[in-house]
């Protein structure tokens, strides 16, 4: 048997051939997968930062709403204060001597005490004690008549 190197080498290079293609397309394979994780790393950061940014505006718009309610309840206060001086006003004006005076001839119909009658009532007790006893006997008496000038 005679040993054909031309065969052997054939062989040989067409195995190294195929080695060569194999670690060609490993390494084909592993730069399309090092792109793949490229993009999907940076995808994943864009995503992250979208995130970020989604959540700051949210972070905004929800102090924006807590400031919008917290200026409509200040403004119900000031209204409200506005109010109590109002009413605070009408209580004292109500409840000074001549605030009770002025509402008594305006809605009671109250006499001014210029334009009222005036009377003079003299009141008399006499007393009487019964002898031998404890008891007494009292008399009243009362007169009425107009004050002088009237």
């Amino acid at each position: 048997m005679r040993l054909d190197f031309d065969q052997f080498d054939k062989a040989y290079n067409e195995d190294i051939e195929a080695r060569h293609r194999w670690k060609e397309e490993k390494l084909a394979q592993q730069k399309q997968r090092q792109r793949i994780q490229g993009y999907l790393l940076y995808g994943m950061i864009t995503l992250l930062a979208f995130a970020v940014v989604a959540s700051i505006i949210n972070g905004y718009v929800h102090m924006n709403r807590i400031k919008y309610g917290n200026a409509q309840l200040q403004a119900e206060i000031e209204s409200l204060q506005a109010e109590i001086d109002v009413l605070e006003t009408q209580l004292k004006e109500k409840t000074n001597a001549m605030g009770i005076r002025d509402y008594a001839q305006r809605e009671l119909g109250m006499i001014p005490s210029e334009q009222a009658q005036h009377r003079h009532v003299q009141l008399e007790r006499t007393f009487t004690l019964k002898r031998n006893t404890e008891s007494a006997i009292v008399m009243e008496g009362h007169e009425s008549f107009p004050a002088q000038g009237q």
